[in-house]
């Protein structure tokens, strides 16, 4: 990444105007003179925060900066570091104001690549579930039936609807038709990381009924059927309950209500 810096030579007479124009050439790469300072060293420090603060946002969007072209990568990232207004103290919460910044100047667009808004949504999500606060676990049993009993779900968890299968991008190709998904982003209990599952409109539907409710899988069937006013087909419910074997399996649901 490379840095722009100018030339223009910044006066100042007070300690708030150095605290100023020091903020101001960190930002900006404008060129000062101080007492007693060189441009080397001021230029180096400068480099150094630079370099943290692009790192931040490297680690928090990984595919988004292999999607960007390094020049459209270098553009972005300079224009929100140089003009910016923070609103946070801790460095991991940057990332979340790029997202908001990168929408706001509309990039996307710019880049003629629409999903690109999607993907740091969905890439902060995970920054965001994997360091979300603790909560206390609700109690539960591990051996259960999923059709009759009560599914308990892992309450460190976030459901999104995007505009496009954002967690099918494909960074060779770089494209992506619009389809409506509803992905569940969800810190794992066993190992702590941030995962993420797929769900269609059906089984999101279900898991709301499961968690609002507080029913079974099978109840939760019987008030889809009752809404659609037909019964549903054996192979789809069967389809279902399979992904309801496999979010409790993967610590989405923790076990049964006792």
């Amino acid at each position: 990444m490379k840095t722009h810096e100018s030339k223009n030579k910044l006066k100042f007479t007070s300690g708030k105007e150095i605290q100023d124009s020091m903020g101001h050439y960190m930002l900006t790469g404008d060129t000062m003179k101080f007492n007693n300072s060189k441009e080397e060293g001021l230029k180096a420090y400068r480099d150094l925060i630079f370099n943290n603060f692009e790192g931040s946002i490297e680690t928090a969007f990984p595919i988004f900066n292999k999607i960007l072209s390094n020049k459209e990568w270098e553009l972005v990232v300079a224009d929100f570091f140089e003009n910016n207004k923070s609103q946070y103290n801790e460095l991991w919460k940057l990332p979340k104001e790029f997202v908001e910044y990168f929408e706001d100047k509309k990039y996307a667009e710019a880049f003629n690549k629409p999903y690109l808004n999607n993907l740091l949504s969905f890439e902060w999500m995970e920054v965001e579930v994997f360091n979300m606060s603790d909560v206390d676990f609700p109690e539960y049993k591990k051996e259960g039936n999923i059709n009759t009993d009560v599914l308990v779900v892992n309450p460190e968890y976030s459901m999104d609807v995007y505009d496009y299968p954002i967690h099918k991008i494909n960074i060779e190709k770089k494209e992506l038709d619009k389809i409506q998904t509803i992905i569940i982003t969800y810190r794992n209990i066993k190992t702590k990381n941030a995962e993420y599952v797929s769900l269609s409109v059906l089984d999101a539907f279900i898991f709301e009924q499961i968690i609002e409710s507080k029913i079974s899988f099978n109840k939760a069937i019987s008030i889809v059927e009752k809404q659609l006013n037909e019964k549903l087909p054996n192979d789809v419910v069967s389809v279902s309950e399979k992904m309801f074997e496999e979010l409790l399996s993967n610590s989405l649901f923790l076990g049964y209500k006792i």
